[in-house]
């Protein structure tokens, strides 16, 4: 589906409510502020084959505070600051 990409409903449902990156490098977010008003039982970051990822100030408020913030598959060089 080429000239529907990337349009989210093709994916069905994401596995990160907040932000879902694959296949990427150097991603940097800086000053980022994520609100989950509901229980949900996705992590908020997924990171699927990153290479070198720079999380400062990062902060993730929802009401499942047990579970990560950031759930990284195949991913190296993730730092959160």
């Amino acid at each position: 589906m080429p000239g529907a990409y990337p349009e989210f409903s093709m994916f069905k449902e994401l596995p990160a409510w907040g932000f879902y990156v694959r296949h990427a490098r150097g991603i940097v977010f800086e000053n980022v502020k994520l609100i989950c008003d509901r229980k949900d039982y996705r992590t908020a970051i997924v990171l699927d084959d990153v290479k070198g990822a720079d999380f400062k100030a990062l902060k993730v408020i929802e009401p499942d505070k047990k579970k990560e913030v950031i759930y990284s598959y195949r991913s190296d060089g993730i730092t959160v600051k």
